[in-house]
């Protein structure tokens, strides 16, 4: 038996003293692997730049060059970005109205934006031939940005990731997250609207925000305050959906403040539908309010004005903290200030005055 066991073990021996022979029991794969995916370069990091625009190459984000990481020639259908510098470049050319060639904007990794600055932006269709009739899509691929700071305690315009939307612009933001966003404005003089993704909307042809969260930030000051957006007015049609609101601050005085939005309407071609979204873990308080001017703080939305705002599948719970002044609001508005116009539609129940 001994023999026959010695026997035994100098075949298997033999079968595998080659270095190149696999064991022939064990299955293949284990010594042919399959090769770990390579990750599809991003041509973030361009050299021998040309600009969207003529004239100025320096300091502004590219659109052509040559990827520093595959050597490929690289022309951008949209503008892709992955860095934290990047993303500060577009916000100032954003900013200064320079017309970029390009209004799709592609969030392609996670960005910390901690020591880079963000402007005040204004995508002005009005006064802008850059941006007139525009239609800008920022698309997050559900990617997000961190430590993002704008405005101070003596701003007294709009703040927010994108400050102010006017006139012949559609805006779509989508599957972005906004994490530890620090958004500030004067409380004395109050700005016209303070939001996590926009402060202040007023006769855009279309605003979109799908699958927009704003994660353990805080939103300070303004006369309209809310995680979403901050207040909006004239002909506009808003459309929030899948977005939340958590863990976050939102605190002014004298002022409508929400966890979506502060100010919901203020005109009657205003139309606002908010769907599947939700607001939790928030504190969310207004103070030094006219005792006339009633409530003016809710879970959803402080004010509702003259526009029609629609809320399906909204919800809150108790783990908010909402006041205004003294007062603990329940609610998901804070106050209706119709005057024969506009109304509130919470589910299915259509709330036509005060």
């Amino acid at each position: 038996m001994r023999k026959t066991l010695l026997i035994a073990f100098a075949i298997i021996f033999s079968l595998t003293a080659c270095s190149n022979r696999p064991v022939f029991w064990l299955p293949p794969e284990i010594f042919n692997p399959d090769p770990e995916p390579v990750e599809e370069c991003k041509h973030i990091n361009l050299k021998d730049v040309s600009a969207w625009f003529d004239g100025e190459t320096s300091g502004h984000y590219p659109k052509t060059g040559i990827c520093a990481d595959c050597g490929k020639k690289i022309t951008r259908n949209s503008i892709k970005i992955g860095r934290a510098e990047d993303l500060a470049t577009l916000g100032k050319d954003l900013s200064k109205f320079y017309d970029i060639g390009c209004y799709t904007i592609s969030i392609v990794d996670d960005i910390d934006m901690t020591g880079e600055s963000w402007p005040f932006i204004k995508l002005d269709g009005y006064n802008s031939d850059h941006y007139y009739g525009k239609n800008f899509v920022i698309d997050g691929n559900g990617n997000t940005i961190r430590n993002l700071s704008t405005g101070n305690e003596s701003s007294t315009d709009a703040q927010g990731f994108i400050a102010y939307v006017w006139s012949a612009v559609t805006l779509e933001i989508r599957d972005l997250t906004l994490d530890n966003a620090s958004i500030v404005a004067s409380k004395t003089a109050p700005a016209n609207g303070v939001g996590g993704f926009i402060g202040y909307i007023d006769s855009s042809a279309s605003v979109i925000l799908d699958g927009c969260h704003l994660i353990g930030s805080s939103i300070t000051g303004g006369h309209w305050a809310g995680g979403i957006y901050g207040s909006a007015a004239g002909e506009t049609t808003i459309k929030i959906n899948n977005c939340s609101v958590k863990n976050t601050k939102i605190t002014s005085s004298n002022a409508s403040i929400g966890g979506i939005m502060g100010h919901a309407g203020q005109d009657g071609k205003t139309k606002i539908d908010v769907s599947d979204s939700s607001v939790t873990g928030c504190t969310i308080i207004s103070t030094e309010n006219k005792k006339e001017d009633g409530i003016k703080a809710g879970h959803i939305l402080g004010t509702n004005g003259v526009g029609d705002t629609v809320l399906k599948n909204v919800t809150f719970d108790n783990t908010n903290t909402v006041k205004s002044n003294d007062t603990e609001v329940d609610t998901a508005y804070g106050r209706l200030k119709f005057d024969g116009v506009g109304s509130l539609t919470i589910g299915n129940d259509k709330i036509l005055e005060s």
